[in-house]
């Protein structure tokens, strides 16, 4: 990794784990720590210049209106699009806008559900399919926030609330149709035999059965087949598999400990039930990667889950969470520092735009470079 990559890393996560033990200790007293994380999570995602699996579809959306991207977005991103062209701004206000609205949103709906939000926030930043994949999946995610209001609205049965959280959603990214299904199923109590029976099937035979009538359904469905049809693995999927059976392992501990932690405490249910079907779900589909996106609507839950079990279950709870988040920080710093993820060649968009891609890997440039935040006509290559 380039030295400025791991100076922009190191700083991130110095500060933002200052700013949560802050926050822990401040639970009571002023807000400026939680303020300042959220400052903190949005300037190093809204700042970031090529980087982000989605980052240059996105880029040519918001340069290209007659684009293929363009045209597959929804009327609000393109409504965002022409907002900010009208205004003469670039794309890097794109992203600072993104990220300005998507975090608040976010910490907004883990503080509400939280029972410790310091431990919600150090979930969010450790786990690498939450703070990290909204550098990639911009649009789903701005959704999956939004959809943590739907299940407090649920639960106190204002069902026009949860109805209006969850069409927003849907019209940020079409995905958030799955949970329309998924909030009410949060709330139901599963017998447990049923439950773990799935956790096993997931792992040997709904794969296998998935992906036949996937292949099957190919002539019949009534939309573009392209990417069913290209099956590609996910990212998990295409390395060991352990984290698929370590993450199923935790989900058998929960569902082994799940009646007490309802006697305890019967709000647990919700996002107990989130990690079931997340699990359930990414196991399913292993082998397809656009279905188990959907994965990702439940799984935003953790955070949430994580804090109120280390609140409300015993030492050996908050034993198993520590391996979780152990385990997954892991998975987040390999993928940091993987050469074929972008995030490996971390920049930042006040540097020369009109600089090689490869300028600041190789430190032999001699360049003057700008901090213009605007670069006017000017383009990356």
């Amino acid at each position: 990794m380039p030295p400025y990559s791991i100076l922009y890393f190191t700083l991130f996560f110095l500060l933002a784990f200052f700013l949560i033990w802050t926050i822990d200790r401040d639970k009571y007293a002023s807000q400026i720590p939680t303020v300042a994380f959220g400052v903190l999570l949005i300037l190093f995602l809204g700042l970031r210049f090529e980087v982000g699996r989605d980052y240059p579809i996105y880029k040519d959306a918001f340069e290209n209106d007659f684009s293929s991207h363009s045209q597959h977005m929804s009327k609000i991103w393109k409504t965002y699009n022409e907002v900010l062209r009208f205004l003469h701004l670039d794309f890097s206000v794109w992203t600072l806008g993104v990220a300005a609205l998507f975090i608040p949103l976010t910490l907004w709906g883990y503080k509400k559900q939280s029972y410790r939000f310091a431990i919600a926030a150090l979930t969010f930043i450790l786990v690498w399919k939450l703070y990290f994949e909204s550098f990639n999946i911009v649009r789903q995610c701005m959704a999956q926030a939004i959809c943590l209001f739907a299940v407090p609205f649920f639960r106190d049965r204002r069902y026009l609330e949860t109805l209006i959280v969850l069409l927003l959603a849907f019209l940020t990214h079409s995905s958030a149709i799955v949970m329309f299904v998924l909030v009410p199923l949060f709330f139901v109590r599963y017998n447990r035999v049923f439950m773990g029976v799935m956790f096993a099937l997931s792992l040997s035979l709904l794969p296998i059965v998935s992906k036949a009538l996937l292949l099957f359904l190919i002539p019949y469905l009534p939309f573009n087949t392209t990417y069913i049809q290209q099956m590609y693995d996910t990212q998990e999927g295409g390395g060991s598999g352990i984290m698929y059976y370590f993450n199923t392992l935790i989900a058998f501990y929960i569902l082994w400990r799940e009646k007490d932690l309802l006697n305890r405490d019967r709000s647990l249910l919700p996002y107990i039930n989130s990690f079931f079907i997340a699990t359930v779900i990414t196991n399913t589909f292993v082998f397809f990667q656009v279905a188990d996106r959907f994965m990702y609507y439940p799984f935003f839950f953790l955070p949430i889950l994580v804090s109120n079990l280390y609140e409300k279950g015993n030492q050996y709870d908050r034993i198993a969470i520590i391996i979780l988040l152990f385990a997954q920080s892991i998975i987040t710093m390999r993928n940091i520092t993987n050469t074929n993820e972008s995030f490996y060649n971390y920049k930042i968009i006040l540097h020369d735009k009109d600089a090689p891609n490869d300028f600041w890997v190789n430190p032999t440039h001699n360049q003057t470079f700008s901090l213009s935040l605007f670069g006017g006509n000017n383009k990356p290559n």
